[in-house]
């Protein structure tokens, strides 16, 4: 990887890990009288103040003196409680299998990537109807804040190099075949091109069902499933599957000073090969808005976006050293965007969110899409 500046962060080596040691850790039950459901204190905007107390003194944590709303997710209410444990809420249509797999690969991965200590996990629904993950607050500011606020340029270009170093290192971790997690278990599938396949055509038949879904639209992701599987048997360099964060844009980094303190959200990682990463990345350096705190989102530029894609190909090379890259790019993206799609078309952004998901995809569907 080269030689590191002083003050870099210099992540470990990993070995292989085999299928039997990789077992989920154990959410931890808790048994304290059970009040009713408290799932209406996470509706609309207002902060959950009865709801986050009535935690607190169930787990014996003391009251709670502050509670702060932490922007930049997409799925789960995040909020600071006391300045210094982090709770994360999962909408109660979403599985609990996520926040048990962070729980898992954030125990794996202490002291060889700056990640938060898990001070609880709950996926039981008893003190409310949604589970929800407590970790010890990291220090720092978002690489997105950084960066974005950088006056020099040799800091921002400090700030990338750590960045690809960090991405470099969660990929040591190596696994005997690919696959999604369960409860933080590695379910091995027979092949790559198996796990995608059987994550878009479940997707494309849920879509189906969707009274308002546009038939020719589905029909067309799926020829080009066809046209393209092939592509995913090219075996990218290193052929061996990693864990693959699928989150890691800026709002998922902390930094502080001199050093990366952080890494947050690896409830979607994957066992795959590496390029798969380069599909989140890829939608967070083309529509950054939709990840970014709302102050920073001005403070964008196209050129700056497209300095980091640069930065990557020069910094981490084998990311993109395998056949048929765009191609691949353009199944993740498909893969990705079919449950955006479902989630647009039960109106969960309006119409213009609606409108967005279906661009992206027609994008990809044309060739326009950038690898």
């Amino acid at each position: 990887m080269g030689e590191r500046k002083p003050g870099c962060w210099t992540p470990r080596s990993f070995t292989v890990l085999p299928l039997h040691l990789f077992t989920p850790c154990p959410s931890l039950v808790v048994t304290v009288d059970v009040p009713d459901s408290y799932g209406d204190d996470l509706a609309g905007d207002a902060l959950p103040w009865a709801l986050v107390t009535r935690l607190w003194q169930a787990h014996g944590w003391g009251p709670v003196r502050d509670l702060v709303p932490l922007g930049g997710g997409q799925i789960n209410r995040v909020y600071l409680v006391n300045s210094e444990l982090v709770l994360r809420f999962r909408p109660s249509g979403k599985s609990a299998e996520g926040f048990l797999t962070e729980q898992t690969l954030l125990a794996l991965l202490q002291g060889r990537v700056p990640v938060a200590p898990v001070v609880l996990a709950d996926t039981t629904r008893r003190l409310v109807d949604a589970d929800y993950l407590v970790t010890r607050r990291l220090p720092g500011q978002t690489l997105a804040r950084e960066w974005l606020t950088a006056t020099s340029g040799p800091r921002r270009r400090w700030l990338l190099r750590q960045w690809v170093e960090l991405l470099r290192a969660i990929h040591e971790v190596r696994f005997p075949a690919c696959g999604g997690f369960r409860s933080g278990a590695l379910l091995p599938a027979p092949s790559w091109a198996a796990y995608l396949g059987e994550r878009l055509q479940r997707r494309l038949a849920l879509m189906r069902a969707c009274p308002n879904a546009d038939p020719d639209l589905l029909d067309a992701v799926a020829a080009y499933w066809r046209r393209h599987v092939a592509a995913l048997a090219c075996p990218p360099s290193p052929a061996d599957p990693r864990l693959v964060h699928r989150d890691l844009h800026f709002a998922n980094v902390l930094v502080e000073g001199e050093r990366i303190t952080g890494v947050l959200d690896f409830e979607a990682a994957v066992a795959a090969p590496i390029d798969y990463e380069l599909d989140q990345i890829r939608r967070f350096l083309r529509w950054p808005a939709l990840f970014l705190e709302p102050d920073l989102a001005p403070l964008v530029r196209r050129e700056a976006c497209e300095e980091v894609w640069e930065a990557l190909r020069d910094g981490y090379p084998e990311l993109f050293a395998v056949r048929d890259l765009t191609a691949r790019l353009g199944i993740y993206s498909l893969e990705y965007d079919l449950a955006a799609l479902r989630d647009a078309y039960q109106g969960r952004w309006g119409e213009a969110g609606l409108r967005h998901v279906v661009t992206r995809i027609e994008e990809v569907l044309e060739g326009r899409h950038w690898g």
